[in-house]
């Protein structure tokens, strides 16, 4: 048993009982009940036909993003085939509609009233992927009480709200009480309105190609969520694209003034453990000279709290793409890494800001972390070959 196992969840293969509207299975990390002090809730899934996914207008006191993508992330822009019908709003009386017609990003900032999310059209699977940054699920809604004159607010929270189908049990969020109502689709303009006055238009980010120079371990272009550079406020920092091959790219440690999490799951949405298939080697650990090596062979994800070094990473045996999702939780991404000075000691040093820093090679271009710049420099650095000669420079260094 290591020091740090705790900070890692290996995914199981979760039934959806949701018939055909969906896979029948997925991956689900549901926040501290996966792994302690957690404060993210995410799935990876598909869905396969039209339907509805939320019927009613609800509320998180917490942000939460909703990420529309394609179910094959090798390629989430040619996968992408759908129209998706959300309902945005301040108050359920005042909703507004958003058509999705491409992969798009939707920032739900707290108290906002969003549902329901209808899928009126779907050419290929759909990869949509809420997260809630929350220690577990849950959602406001909204009643009216005409015998009281008043306004209700009925809670779903998971593990506490009784199931409706199971006696003494608690409410897991596995779907089973949803099976009818997730199809067919359904068209609630009548009911909630069809106006958009591009009101929460400063919400609504949609994918554009974003191209990589790192080799061909990774697909030409990527759809990458890049916080505050894409939506104002913004406090998520997130990718979606594989590693294609065998690759030691992050040979060194780093950290960040945040929690991060790294996810590692299959390419393929309608099958997310079934499509990954290769061995990761990762380090971690509170103090630089005594990094902790973990090795894993299924899809897992791990929790890097504030100020924990992490990496060296290498992917290895890869016989399908592995997804790795780095998930930060600020605005904008940014990373803290050893450097020695003058006499021999390490020192701390700030890498910068994503998206604050420019392209050495394009004069006004802001740095997008293409690759380019960050390989040739490595080409011309004395660099470790192995994950253990990294940690190894580190384990007696004075810092």
């Amino acid at each position: 048993m290591g020091q740090y196992d705790w900070l890692f969840y290996e995914f199981r293969q979760e039934e959806t009982h949701c018939g055909d509207f969906m896979t029948p299975y997925q991956a689900y990390f549901r926040g501290s009940s996966s792994v302690q002090g957690a404060q993210l809730y995410l799935p990876y899934r598909a869905f396969l036909k039209p339907g509805v996914i939320d019927g009613e207008p609800h509320l998180h006191r917490d942000e939460e993003y909703l990420a529309f993508v394609g179910y094959d992330v090798r390629d989430p822009f040619e996968t992408f085939d759908a129209e998706i019908e959300l309902w945005l709003g301040k108050s359920p009386a005042e909703m507004e509609k958003i058509t999705i017609t491409a992969p798009t990003m939707v920032r739900i900032p707290p108290f906002h009233w969003h549902g329901p999310i209808a899928i009126k059209r779907l050419g290929k699977p759909l990869f949509f992927q809420p997260l809630l940054f929350s220690s577990r699920y849950y959602a406001v809604h909204q009643t009216w009480d005409e015998k009281a004159q008043k306004t209700n607010y009925p809670t779903l929270v998971e593990g506490m709200t009784p199931c409706v189908l199971e006696q003494d049990k608690k409410c897991s969020f596995c779907g089973k009480c949803r099976r009818d109502a997730a199809a067919p689709y359904v068209d609630f303009s009548e009911k909630f309105g069809s106006a958009n006055t591009g009101a929460f238009s400063h919400l609504v980010h949609v994918f554009k190609k974003d191209p990589t120079n790192w080799g061909d371990f990774m697909p030409p272009y990527q759809a990458y969520f890049r916080g505050s550079d894409c939506l104002p406020d913004a406090t998520l920092y997130t990718c979606y694209r594989p590693y294609m091959k065998d690759i030691f790219l992050d040979r060194n440690p780093n950290f960040h003034s945040e929690e991060e999490y790294l996810s590692f799951v299959g390419y393929d949405m309608t099958d997310p453990i079934g499509s990954f298939d290769a061995e990761i080697e990762f380090w971690i650990g509170k103090d630089l000279h005594s990094l902790e090596r973990h090795v894993f062979t299924k899809p897992t994800i791990v929790r890097i709290p504030p100020f924990y070094w992490h990496c060296p990473l290498e992917f290895r045996n890869l016989k399908k793409p592995v997804y790795l999702q780095v998930l930060g939780t600020r605005g904008q991404y940014g990373t803290f890494v050893p450097k020695p000075d003058g006499d021999g000691r390490l020192q701390i040093e700030y890498t910068g800001a994503v998206g604050n820093k420019m392209c050495i090679y394009e004069p006004g271009k802001r740095c997008n972390v293409c690759g380019k710049c960050i390989l040739a420099a490595k080409k011309t650095e004395q660099q470790p070959e192995t994950p253990e000669e990294s940690v190894q420079r580190y384990r007696d260094a004075d810092l």
